[in-house]
C-alpha cells in the first residue's frame, strides 16, 4: 500500500483494448473535421448599386474617398471604372473571410460584370464632406488639396472641385490645417464637380 501517490501501469490501458475510448476518439475526430469543414470562406453572387458620388471614409490611419452603395458595406472594388454622376448596378461576388486581416474587413467584393451605367439628371445635387488633412490624429500631415488654377483645386487627388468667385473666400478656410466643411455639389462632368453650397 502507498501513503502518497499510487503508481498505474499504463500498459494495461491499450487504446485498441478500450471501446469507450476508441469511440469517443472517433466522435472527437468527427466534430473537429466538421468544424474545421465549416470554417471556410464563404461565397455567393450578389447584384448592388453603387452612387453616382463617392464619400469620405476614416480608415485605421488616413481618410480617403470610396464608393458608396445603399446594399453592402463595399468601399473599394478592384477594376471597377467609376465616374462620377453615373449610377451603377454591378454584379460581384461577396466572400465572408473565415479569417480576416485583423485591422480589415471580414467581407471581399471581385466585379463579375457591369449590368447598367445611368446618367443622374442635369439639377442632381448631392453632398461630400471637405477635411483639409489627409490623416487621422495629430502629427505631420499632407493637405487633401492641390490647387489647379485661381478657382479649380483637385480633391484627394481624385476629383476637381470647381469653386464659384463669390464662395472663394469662405473655401478658402476649408483650406486651412484642421479644417473641415460640409460641400453641396452638382456634376459637371465624370471628374469635374462645381461646388453650390458651403456649411
Amino acid at each position: 500500500m502507498f501513503s502518497g501517490l499510487e503508481f498505474v501501469d499504463c500498459n494495461a490501458f491499450h487504446l485498441h483494448q478500450n471501446p469507450m475510448i476508441m469511440k469517443h476518439l472517433a466522435i472527437a475526430f468527427c466534430l473537429l473535421t466538421s468544424f474545421s469543414a465549416l470554417a471556410q470562406d464563404v461565397t455567393t453572387k450578389k447584384t448592388i448599386h453603387i452612387e453616382p458620388y463617392l464619400a469620405l471614409s476614416y480608415d485605421a490611419f488616413f481618410k480617403s474617398l470610396v464608393l458608396k452603395s445603399p446594399d453592402c458595406s463595399l468601399e473599394h472594388l478592384a477594376d471597377f471604372p467609376f465616374e462620377w454622376g453615373y449610377r451603377y448596378e454591378l454584379k460581384v461576388q461577396e466572400t465572408i473571410l473565415e479569417n480576416p486581416p485583423m485591422d480589415g474587413s471580414s467581407l471581399t467584393y471581385k466585379l463579375l460584370k457591369v449590368v447598367s451605367k445611368e446618367p443622374t439628371d442635369s439639377d442632381f445635387t448631392f453632398k461630400l464632406r471637405l477635411e483639409s488633412d489627409t490623416y487621422l490624429g495629430p502629427g505631420e500631415q499632407e493637405s487633401t488639396f492641390a490647387v489647379i488654377n485661381d478657382s479649380t483645386y483637385r480633391y484627394f487627388d481624385t476629383v476637381d472641385l470647381i469653386i464659384p468667385e463669390n464662395m472663394l473666400e469662405s473655401f478658402q478656410k476649408v483650406l486651412l490645417p484642421a479644417s473641415s466643411a460640409q460641400g453641396e455639389f452638382r456634376v459637371i462632368n465624370s471628374s469635374t464637380l462645381e461646388l453650390i453650397m458651403l456649411q
